[in-house]
C-alpha cells in the first residue's frame, strides 16, 4: 500500500514456513520470477542476493503485493540499498540472517516505519507468527524451551512424582502433527520412551550391535529406529525420554552420544563456503555399512548388489511399514544413511529424567558439562488438577505449528550469536566473559571452575532470549536471566564438597568480605524477581511487591540461583557437606 512515499506491508497469518524445505523451494521459485523482472540482477551467489532472498523467505511471498514489488523497484530499493541504508554496513561473505533480523528488529522498534532509501516502510506484524509461543501458551514452559534451544540434551532432576517424564510427553503432544498422531490419543508418534536398566554398562542397548548369530547383521534398537524416523520428518520435533537415566552409569552407556553432541555444526551449502543456517549436523553414530547391508545393497563381504535404496526404504523396513505417504518426496529420495551413515538429527531432543537417591548413580562433571539441568521439585499441589488436558493434541493446525516453531534451533556457536546481533555484539563480548570470570574467581582452587563450553552456551542462551525478546527487556536484564539460568543448569550441579572445600583463607576473607566460596558465589548471582514476588500491575498502575503471605505460597519451578546457593549453604552449615542435588 502506497501513501506519500510510505509503504505499509501487512504480514498475513498464513505464511510459508522458512524452516520447511518444500516451502523454501517454493519461495525460491517465486523469488526467481520476481528477480527476473528487476533491472538490478545481482549474482545469485552474492551476499546481496541472499539478503533479498532472505527478506522474501522470512515474511513469505504474500508479504509484498505486486504493487509493492513494483514500487520497490521504481524507487531503486535494491538489495544493496537494504544493506547500506537499513543495516548501515558493508557485507562480506554471508550474513542474510544478520540483515533479515536487523530489519525485522528495526520494524518492531519503529512502529511508524523504517526509512529505506528515503522511503518509509512500515510493517504490520499483528499477524506475524514468531518462532516462539504466544504468551499464555508457552510462558510456563519458557524455561524448558530456552534450555532445549540452547542444547538439545536436557536433564530433569528432582524427587519422584514431580512430572519429569510427563513434561516430555506434553511437548510431544503439543508438537505432533496429525499424520503422526495415534488413534486413541495416548502415544504421539514423535515421542519415544526408553526405560534405562541398571545393568546397562555399554551402549549396545541404546545403539545396537552387530551379531553373527541367528539372523546375522546389525541389531537396530528402538533409539536408533526413532532417529531414522525423525530424519523422515525434519520439520517436526522428536522427543526421546530416557526414563530413570541414572539407574545405570551414564558415562558408560551414553558415552558415544555425549561425544556426538559436541560435534554439532552448521554444514556448508553444497558447492559453496557458506554455512547452511537451517541445518545442524553431527558426526556419525551408526556407520553407513550397517545400513547398506541391512538394505541389501552389499553382503557381508561388501559385495555390491544395488544402490537403489533410499532413507525412506530403510525407514519403512525398520518399522515394517508397506508405505508412507506423508514423507516429503525430496526427503524420501535422500540416501544419507547408505552414504554417510546415521547422524543425530537436529529435530531430536534427548531428555533424561533423574532421581538422586541410594538406588542411582551420581553424575560426573563430564555429563553435567554437556547437558542442561533443570531441577523439578514440585510446586503448589493444587496445580495438579486440570493438568491432564496438557496431554492432548493441539486443537488447531496453527497452534500445533506454533509449538513446532518454538523448538527450532538456530545457534551452535557463540560467533553465530554475535553475527545475528551485531548491534550488541561488542557488549556481549565484554560482559559475558566478565561474568564468568567473576564466578571463576569465587571458585578458584576448586575443580568447579568453568571454561569455553559454558561461555559458548551462555552466549547461545542470550542469543535465544534476544530472538524471543519483544522489546520489553533490556540487554542487561537478559544477561542477568541467562547467567541465573547457567548457574542453575550448568555450574551449581557440578559443585559438591565439605566445609574445607569451600573455605577461604584469612587473606581472601579480608579481601572479599566473605566467609566461604558459596557466600561469595551467592553475592555474584543475579537478583532475579520471580513471578511469586511481584504482582502484575493493571494498566497505568505501578508494579507492587507481593505480600509476605503470597511469598510463602509454594512456587513452581521458579527457584533462583541465589536461592539455590542459600539452600546449599544451609546444608553445609547443618551437615558439614553440601551439593546441588537434594
Amino acid at each position: 500500500m502506497e501513501k506519500d512515499n510510505h509503504i505499509i506491508i501487512e504480514i498475513p497469518e498464513a505464511k510459508l514456513d522458512i524452516y520447511n524445505e518444500a516451502s523454501r523451494n517454493k519461495v525460491k521459485e517465486d523469488f526467481i520470477e520476481i528477480q527476473n523482472t528487476l533491472e538490478d540482477k545481482p549474482n545469485p551467489t552474492s551476499p546481496a542476493y541472499y539478503t533479498w532472498f532472505w527478506f522474501f523467505m522470512k515474511y513469505g511471498r504474500a508479504l509484498c503485493s505486486e504493487e509493492a514489488q513494483t514500487y520497490f523497484h521504481e524507487k531503486g530499493l535494491t538489495p544493496f540499498t537494504f544493506v547500506k541504508d537499513v543495516v548501515g554496513l558493508t557485507m562480506s561473505g554471508g550474513g542474510a540472517y544478520t540483515i533479515g533480523y536487523k530489519f525485522y528488529d528495526e520494524c518492531l522498534k519503529n512502529k511508524t516505519g523504517v526509512n529505506v532509501g528515503g522511503i518509509k516502510i512500515q510493517i504490520d506484524v499483528s499477524g506475524n507468527e514468531k518462532t516462539v509461543l504466544k504468551e499464555g501458551t508457552n510462558s510456563s514452559y519458557r524455561q524448558w524451551i530456552t534450555a532445549i534451544r540452547t542444547k538439545p540434551f536436557l536433564l530433569l532432576a528432582g524427587i519422584s512424582g514431580t512430572g519429569k517424564s510427563r513434561i516430555v510427553r506434553e511437548f510431544a503432544f503439543k508438537t505432533c502433527p496429525k499424520f503422526l498422531q495415534d488413534k486413541d490419543g495416548t502415544t504421539p508418534g514423535n515421542y519415544c520412551m526408553i526405560e534405562v536398566k541398571p545393568n546397562w554398562h555399554d551402549s549396545t542397548e541404546l545403539l545396537g550391535y552387530y551379531s553373527r548369530l541367528g539372523k546375522a547383521g546389525y541389531q537396530f534398537k528402538k533409539f536408533v529406529k526413532f532417529l531414522v524416523k525423525a530424519k523422515m520428518y525434519p520439520d517436526v520435533p522428536f522427543f526421546v525420554c530416557l526414563d530413570e537415566m541414572n539407574l545405570a552409569p551414564v558415562e558408560q552407556y551414553f558415552a558415544e552420544i555425549l561425544s556426538i553432541l559436541e560435534t554439532r555444526k552448521h554444514p556448508k551449502k553444497e558447492g559453496t563456503d557458506e554455512a547452511d543456517m537451517n541445518v545442524i549436523k553431527t558426526g556419525v553414530i551408526i556407520d553407513a555399512n550397517y545400513f547398506r547391508e541391512y538394505a541389501g545393497i552389499i553382503d557381508k563381504n561388501n559385495q555390491v548388489y544395488s544402490v537403489e535404496k533410499t532413507d525412506r526404504d530403510i525407514y519403512l523396513k525398520l518399522y515394517d511399514i508397506d508405505t508412507e505417504d506423508d514423507i516429503d518426496k525430496e526427503i524420501g529420495k535422500r540416501q544419507d544413511l547408505i552414504t554417510d551413515g546415521l547422524t543425530l538429527p537436529d529435530n531430536v531432543f534427548i531428555i533424561g529424567t533423574v532421581n538422586m537417591d541410594d538406588t542411582t548413580h551420581q553424575f560426573s562433571r563430564k555429563v553435567i558439562d554437556r547437558a542442561m539441568t533443570i531441577e523439578m521439585n514440585g510446586g503448589n499441589l493444587r496445580d495438579m488438577f486440570g493438568g491432564s488436558k496438557n496431554l492432548e493434541y493441539c486443537k488447531t493446525e496453527e497452534e500445533q505449528q506454533e509449538w513446532q516453531n518454538a523448538f527450532k534451533q538456530r545457534y551452535v556457536t557463540a560467533d553465530e550469536v554475535l553475527e545475528a546481533h551485531p548491534d550488541v555484539a561488542e557488549e556481549l563480548k565484554e560482559k559475558l566473559p566478565a561474568r564468568l570470570e567473576e564466578i571463576n574467581a569465587a571458585l578458584k582452587g576448586t575443580p568447579f571452575v568453568v571454561s569455553y563450553r559454558v561461555l559458548n552456551e551462555l552466549t547461545i542462551m542470550v542469543g535465544v532470549m534476544l530472538d524471543d525478546n519483544d522489546g520489553n527487556q533490556q540487554l542487561d536484564d537478559i544477561i542477568n536471566q541467562a547467567v541465573n539460568n547457567i548457574l542453575l543448569m550448568k555450574i551449581l550441579p557440578r559443585i559438591e564438597g565439605d566445609a574445607e572445600m569451600f573455605a577461604l583463607s584469612k587473606e581472601n576473607q579480608t579481601k572479599t568480605g566473605f566467609v566461604n566460596r558459596l557466600e561469595w558465589l551467592k553475592a555474584l548471582a543475579p537478583d532475579i524477581v520471580t513471578a511469586s514476588e511481584k504482582i502484575e500491575p493493571e494498566d497505568g498502575d505501578e508494579q507492587v511487591e507481593s505480600t509476605e503471605e503470597e511469598k510463602e505460597q509454594p512456587k513452581e519451578y521458579q527457584q533462583t540461583a541465589k536461592e539455590k546457593i542459600q539452600e546449599m549453604i544451609d546444608r553445609l552449615d547443618a551437615q558439614e557437606f553440601t551439593r546441588f542435588w537434594p
